[in-house]
């Protein structure tokens, strides 16, 4: 089946199966961000979900497959989540995956996320009182076993994940905020109320959060495998060395490796140039990071 266009030509069913088994997914439970038009033009709604339905056969049995089904707009006044209703603004893969059988949804006025696999039970006890703190789904799955991140057609600033951590280890220019919100599930509404990690923008000043050098950091440990997949870059990285990484990132210079100026986000996030700052970083810092997590430079 032909799945999309891109600039190298059709990309088909078996082209991606043979990508995503060439990534040894099997039993992992891997969190998905996307960007899918970053890897060419699909070709209609059929495509993507045989582009979701790979995804599912290559984790196994024996491994969990998520795709967010984030609704950001319920930051904004009125501030109304409804679950059957509300707009998912994290990409068409999330938009499918919520009207599918095959995966079970959970409850979140922001961050609710679908799940197919092994662990599906364990995730779908997220707290919906939290976005990051404890027994939200970013921590219920940072605690699972062999936890994988990847970024299809994106980068590191993709996966809100990074906020958890921020929270987790008390990044500066942050602090938590709650938030009043309506639910509603059918003809069932009441009144809510969620936490989440929000910006002290005073700490931020003409900043903005970019892992453009904190790409470049995981980078040089080769903690990142890449695989092409038509225009575009598949990026998978284990949740454990993700973790690891951002924390020294804030204990060394979390103002060098995780902000940036506008127009380096821009290059970065939305014109997708992941390598920016690859062989392009403080070494001192690095330096200090090596120490930090007594991991490997790799060597060039």
């Amino acid at each position: 089946m032909d799945l999309f266009k891109s600039r190298g030509g059709m990309v088909t069913s078996g082209d991606l199966e043979k990508s995503l088994m060439s990534m040894g997914l099997e039993g992992k439970n891997v969190l998905v961000y996307s960007r899918l038009l970053s890897l060419g033009r699909f070709l209609g709604k059929e495509a993507v979900l045989c582009f979701i339905e790979l995804l599912r056969e290559s984790v196994g049995t024996e491994g969990t497959l998520i795709i967010p089904t984030y609704t950001l707009n319920t930051y904004n006044q009125p501030r109304e989540f409804d679950f059957n209703t509300s707009k998912i603004m994290s990409g068409v893969l999330g938009e499918l995956a919520a009207k599918s059988k095959e995966f079970k949804r959970t409850v979140h006025p922001i961050y609710s996320n679908c799940i197919s696999g092994k662990e599906t039970s364990t995730l779908l006890e997220q707290n919906s009182a939290t976005s990051f703190g404890s027994g939200s789904f970013f921590d219920l799955f940072s605690n699972l076993d062999n936890t994988y991140v990847m970024m299809i057609g994106l980068n590191f600033n993709g996966p809100t994940l990074y906020h958890y951590y921020e929270q987790k280890f008390e990044a500066k220019g942050r602090f938590i905020k709650s938030f009043d919100v309506k639910l509603s599930f059918g003809d069932y509404t009441f009144n809510g109320r969620f936490d989440s990690y929000v910006k002290d923008h005073t700490f931020y000043e003409n900043k903005t959060n970019c892992l453009a050098r904190f790409d470049a950091l995981v980078e040089s440990f080769s903690l990142v495998k890449r695989y092409q997949v038509g225009d575009d870059f598949i990026h998978i990285i284990s949740e454990r060395e993700f973790q690891l990484f951002y924390r020294s990132a804030l204990d060394v210079d979390q103002k060098y490796f995780l902000l940036g100026s506008e127009s380096e986000w821009e290059t970065y996030y939305l014109r997708n140039k992941f390598d920016l700052y690859h062989n392009d970083l403080n070494l001192d810092l690095v330096e200090k990071v090596r120490l930090h997590t007594g991991y490997t430079i790799k060597k060039t």
